[in-house]
């Protein structure tokens, strides 16, 4: 009989595969390493591998998917990391970019708090799977943005660093449209501490026909949304 522990090492395993084949199919898309296959193969393949590793991560172990707030020790190091990169040489733009992907891809990252009527119906008209390349996590404020203005100003103590980057990182999952057009429809409270579209460890978010999917069900039945 399998335990956990080794059903979650096999996961971590082909997720680690999956993603070490990406990469090195991205090397050889950017370097032009043709190989006996053509750009457009290469690319049609790395686009496999990316949704298989999304169905993955929406398959893997709960507790893997499951959303945790950071721990006191873990917000210290998240604050030097900011100290250190205050006081660097580098540009505020690639300030900001390093602290973007520093606080990034956590389980806590993006947090969602609420989810648009629109984003609810293209989730339910895709069968209350996952529809690619049709959502997003969106910010009241860029984090490009919020952390460009921490740098730009003085150094904050730990607290009032923490509270800023804390409330700016919430987010509203909606349609690109949506995002697009900022005609944004209405918007449905979500506990994040429920564990529904957790941030991945790779990019984006998981999110399965089982759980989020059914929870979309439920919503539309609770609030009479038609699709």
């Amino acid at each position: 009989m399998r335990t956990n522990l080794n059903a979650d090492d096999d996961f971590k395993r082909i997720k680690l595969e999956c993603e070490l084949e990406i990469l090195t199919l991205a090397r050889n898309i950017d370097l032009f390493e043709k190989s006996n296959f053509s750009v457009a193969e290469l690319l049609n393949r790395r686009n496999q591998l990316v949704e298989k590793l999304n169905e993955l991560l929406s398959s893997a172990p709960q507790n893997l998917n499951e959303y945790k707030e950071p721990s006191q020790d873990e917000k210290l190091t998240f604050y030097r990391i900011y100290e250190l990169i205050y006081n660097s040489h580098f540009t505020l733009i690639k300030k900001s970019a390093m602290m973007t992907a520093a606080l990034d891809n956590e389980k806590w990252s993006r947090r969602v708090v609420g989810i648009s009527e629109a984003a609810i119906k293209a989730i339910a008209k895709n069968d209350f799977k996952k529809p690619n390349g049709k959502l997003t996590r969106a910010h009241s404020i860029s984090p490009s943005e919020t952390y460009f203005q921490l740098f730009y100003g003085a150094l904050l103590p730990f607290q009032p660093w923490w509270d800023w980057i804390w409330e700016r990182d919430k987010t509203i999952l909606m349609t690109l449209e949506e995002l697009n057009s900022q005609r944004i429809s209405h918007i449905y409270p979500l506990d994040p501490k429920l564990s529904y579209f957790v941030a991945s460890e790779s990019s984006g978010w998981s999110q399965s026909k089982s759980r989020e999917g059914e929870l979309i069900k439920k919503m539309c039945n609770e609030h009479s949304i038609f699709f």
